[in-house]
């Protein structure tokens, strides 16, 4: 998962650029703590039940219960 992101951000400008994640699940925390530790901003967004060491790893949290009635299928 790792290697799949830093693949994933080579044409990104550090400091300019933000990566947006949209899961809930720890797995996720080695990846953004390696991206991190490349000077990216991390944003997740996801349910208010995601696990809190991926809300913690990452730069901001952005819960989408509130806007449970604004989402469509």
């Amino acid at each position: 998962m790792t290697a799949m992101m830093r693949d994933a951000y080579t044409k990104m400008d550090k400091g300019e650029d933000v990566i947006t994640l949209v899961a809930g699940d720890g797995d996720f925390i080695p990846a953004i703590e390696a991206l991190r530790n490349d000077g990216f901003t991390i944003e997740l967004f996801f349910w208010n039940h995601a696990a809190q060491e991926l809300k913690d790893a990452c730069n901001r949290f952005v819960e989408l219960d509130p806007h449970l009635d604004r989402l469509a299928l």
